[in-house]
């Protein structure tokens, strides 16, 4: 695919640094700007849904946080109708070329819902295309869309083909793998999925902020756009971010 990086190439309220630091997993060295987040957010001037003191909503945000439900909604829209896929979803400006959705908002905003709810990131691959298993919290990610006076709602994996399988994506626990760091030209920390725009890939990448957990993710030629199951191209969705919910065993321990 086009531009490919090889082993060789190498809003509710602000939060404060507190709640961001107890949200990030060691080692430093793969999220190492905790102040670097809070400039952030400051310079951006960022802020989820609220509203202001008229209670009329501010200008509508794209990323939405609801903490009681534990989930995430972000608008997008169907930016591909065929072809093969690295990303299931980018931010705008970014691969449109070979991703499902493209989002409206940054990865740093989904990056910091995620930390909001809880949730810790991890790592793995180490450049595109490694078959390292990525390693984090895991989450479900759901599409949203209207047709014909209806609301359709589809598991994520239901809109991508499996070539080896000839059958849609196995339904699967998503990696919040939350990128990296890296010092630009003038030795500042920049968060690399801001520049590369990546939200959700099925081919393996250490600067996506979530990815796929199955081995296929290390092959570039296995997952296509499900043409029975998307709607049209340029159609409004919402994605629907959520923890994986874990079973629980409420057997006796003495019964085991």
């Amino acid at each position: 695919m086009v531009g490919r990086r090889t082993k060789t190439d190498s809003h509710e309220a602000l939060p404060c640094p507190i709640m961001l630091r107890a949200n990030v997993r060691k080692p430093m060295t793969r999220h190492p700007a905790i102040l670097f987040i809070c400039l952030l957010l400051i310079l951006s001037g960022a802020s989820f849904a609220a509203e202001d003191n008229a209670g009329e909503k501010k200008e509508k945000q794209h990323i939405r946080l609801d903490k009681d439900k534990k989930t995430i909604e972000i608008d997008g829209r169907i930016c591909l109708d065929e072809g093969p896929l690295e990303l299931f979803a980018c931010a705008e400006g970014g691969k449109e070329y070979e991703s499902l959705v493209s989002i409206k908002g940054d990865p740093w905003q989904l990056h910091l819902s995620l930390l909001l709810l809880g949730l810790k990131p991890g790592g793995g691959p180490e450049y595109q295309g490694d078959p390292t298993k990525p390693f984090g919290d895991t989450l479900t990610i759901e599409v949203q869309w209207e047709q014909d006076g209806k609301t359709v709602r589809k598991r994520a994996e239901d809109l991508i083909y499996d070539a080896k399988r000839k059958d849609t994506m196995p339904h699967v626990e998503w990696v919040f793998v939350g990128s990296k760091f890296e010092k630009n030209e003038e030795g500042k920390n920049y968060y690399v999925a801001n520049r590369d725009r990546s939200i959700v890939t099925v081919f393996h990448d250490p600067y996506t902020v979530i990815d796929n957990p199955l081995e296929a993710g290390a092959d570039d030629t296995v997952y296509l756009v499900n043409k029975k199951a998307i709607p049209p191209k340029e159609t409004p969705v919402v994605l629907i971010i959520r923890p994986t919910i874990k079973e629980t065993d409420d057997t006796p321990e003495n019964a085991r």
